[in-house]
């Protein structure tokens, strides 16, 4: 892992624990940085890891100072639930990533898939048409299945963010049209 990604995914998390990117933004600009899924959500565990034990020492120096009969500052309540919501924050940007991820893998086997019907069909593997019908079942099933990986991902997002990612019913509609232009037949 590069030291210059790993600074650029920290530089991100940054802006968006002050409020200056949004956790979709936040989430976008993730996915330029060339850096596996996974050592991204490295990277954000190690800053959730870190703010939960300045939390932790935060809580015990306050319950000891209270126990003690002293006053907790008003500034000192703001420190503290400002960390606690940036952890939250944190593993909101975990969890896009990690269903990104797990959407690029259903992509992936779906897009393999279909690959090597294609291939069968065109080095005439397949001959009857019971065979070729069967096929085309599989990828229309195949089809609505990934449809609805998508379309559980956008509600899921829409969930969380209260709007619907930008392109999406476009991306996927051209994507239809391209596959129905591939394999019509």
């Amino acid at each position: 892992m590069s030291w210059k990604e790993s600074f650029e995914v920290k530089k991100i998390l940054s802006k968006l624990l002050e409020g200056k990117y949004s956790p979709e933004k936040a989430w976008r600009k993730m996915k330029d940085i060339k850096l596996s899924g996974a050592q991204k959500i490295r990277i954000i565990e190690n800053e959730i890891q870190e703010r939960r034990n300045r939390l932790l020492q935060m809580d015990k120096e306050l319950q000891t100072r209270f126990e003690a009969g002293e006053e907790i500052s008003e500034e000192e309540k703001i420190a503290y639930e400002r960390l606690e919501t940036s952890i939250k924050a944190l593993e909101t940007q975990k969890l896009l990533i990690q269903e990104e991820i797990d959407a690029g893998v259903e992509r992936e086997i779906f897009k393999t898939t279909l690959e090597k019907a294609a291939e069968a069909q065109k080095e005439g593997v397949l001959k009857t048409a019971d065979e070729i019908r069967a096929v085309r079942e599989i990828r229309r099933e195949l089809s609505f299945e990934a449809k609805d990986l998508l379309s559980s991902f956008d509600r899921k997002f829409q969930q969380r963010f209260g709007k619907q990612r930008v392109g999406v019913a476009r991306q996927s509609e051209k994507e239809e049209e391209k596959r129905e232009g591939l394999y019509a037949g």
